[in-house]
Order: structure tokens, then sequence, then C-alpha cells
């Protein structure tokens, strides 16, 4: 039984903290393997990114309609515990919730928030899809519920995680790797799963939006802001898998910017 956890390190000890990186749904550790993880090793932080229980290379895959969000937290926290010193946590969608459950109880350095499910759940959100674009909102349920059975799926996910400017190539690449996703998430993650009165935390946190995101939408990006009395970053020209389109150096450097400004990039003073 082990959770996948896939690595870059930098060329040179930096004393810079580590980096650790929380997918979504129906991925793994690789989405982060693409792009970020070697490019954030680039610029002098030691980066890791696990797949979550059920996901990509770690155990359970038989198990995963029945892993939960508590399932997922304790994946993070197994992970967390034997990186050192302890890392900046960055979580995209489904990740960005993982990570927010996680920091309820425990402390670190920092936290960005990438298109994340808010605190108050993807109810509302799917409630403002039916509002707006009640189709879209269907083939996105028929695609959760049926993965590639759904009529249409390929279209279907092109469209819920990627900008036009997305080559079609490369979409196809990564939909090849798509694999479903727990039926009981779903439901764990609907309805306020976070407390409705929030804490403060100690720490800095980062909520960073995409400008085409369809899923998580404007107004879910600015409620987890407010949660964590912050603003939010929104990136233009991107969708929802802001690490994967062809502009996701846009949204790393971003997050390295931030990174120095508010944590400090800090070293060690072996460094």
């Amino acid at each position: 039984m082990s959770l996948e956890v896939l690595q870059c390190q930098p060329a040179e000890p930096t004393g810079r903290l580590p980096v650790l990186f929380v997918h979504g749904t129906n991925c793994g550790a690789w989405v982060w393997q693409e792009h970020f993880l070697p490019y954030f090793a680039s610029q002098g932080y030691a980066a890791y990114a696990l797949s979550l229980s059920g996901h990509g290379g770690s155990h359970r895959r038989e198990d995963l309609n029945w892993l939960g969000l508590s399932d997922y937290v304790r994946d993070l926290a197994d992970v967390a515990a034997r990186i050192t010193p302890r890392p900046v946590l960055i979580g995209h969608s489904l990740g960005g919730l993982v990570v927010q459950k996680f920091i309820q109880s425990q402390k670190v350095p920092g936290a960005v928030l990438m298109a994340s499910v808010p605190p108050s759940g993807l109810g509302p959100v799917a409630w403002r899809m039916g509002l707006i674009e009640p189709f879209f909102l269907q083939r996105v349920t028929l695609v959760q519920s049926l993965f590639d059975q759904a009529p249409g799926a390929f279209e279907t996910v092109s469209e819920m995680l990627y900008s036009d400017d997305m080559p079609q190539a490369a979409i196809r690449a990564y939909f090849d790797r798509w694999q479903p996703e727990s039926k009981r998430i779903v439901t764990d993650i609907m309805w306020q799963p976070l407390p409705f009165f929030p804490k403060r935390l100690g720490f800095p946190v980062r909520v960073v939006a995409a400008e085409k995101d369809r899923l998580v939408d404007a107004l879910a990006a600015r409620e987890t802001a407010r949660y964590y009395h912050t603003d939010v970053e929104m990136v233009p020209g991107i969708a929802h898998a802001m690490m994967l389109e062809p502009r996701w150096r846009d949204v790393a450097d971003r997050i390295l910017a931030w990174l120095d400004r508010s944590i400090g990039a800090p070293r060690s003073s072996a460094a």
C-alpha cells in the first residue's frame, strides 16, 4: 500500500521551502510533472506532487468509489509529514479543497488554492451553472457519472478544462490519461464541506483563479478569498486546467512571485 509521489529537485540546495502539489479530480500527480515540477525546481524549489488514493500510481484503485474527502486529507497528511522542512501546499480544484480541509487543523508555511472548490462546496456553483448554462451542466454531470462512455465526453472535457488556445492533440493526450473519480467524493464536496465560520490561520493563503474557468466561477473564487481574508489573483486567458494550459507559466510565475513576496522564499542559515 503506497502513495505515488513525483518530485523534481533543484540543481543545488537553495534553502527555499519545498512545495507540495495536490491535483484535482480525474487525474494524478502527472498533471504537475508536465510543467510545474521541473519549472519550480529550476527556480530553486524542491517540488513534490502526490497522487491521491485511487489516482495515478497510488494504491486503492479498486476502492476508488468508496474514497471520500477524509481519505484524501489523510493522504496529504501522510506525504506532507515526510517532507522536511514543512512544505508550502498548492492545491488545484478538488486538491484545493483537500488543502483547505487539511489546514483547518494543521499549520503550514503557506497555501495556494488554484481554481479551488470553495468553502461552501460545489452545490452553489452547480446551481449557478444550471441557471446560466443548463445544458452544459447536464453534459458535465453525465461525464462525471459515465466517464468516457458519456456521449460527447471528449468534447465536454475539452470545454470543461481548456481554453480555445489549447492544441487538440494535447487535449487528446491528456484525455487518454484521464480516469474515473470517486462517486462518494461528489457527495462530500457538494454543500459546505468547511466550517461556516472561518478562523484565522496565522499563515498566508493565496487564491488563484482562471478568467475562462467554466467549472469554478469568479463568485466561487471571491468566496474562497473572503474566507481567508485575502484577494483573488485572476489569470487572464486561461481555463480550469491551469497547470496544463499553453500559458501555464503565467500561473507559475504569479505563484512564485507571491512566494517571494508573502513567504519571502525563506532560506536556511546554510543557504
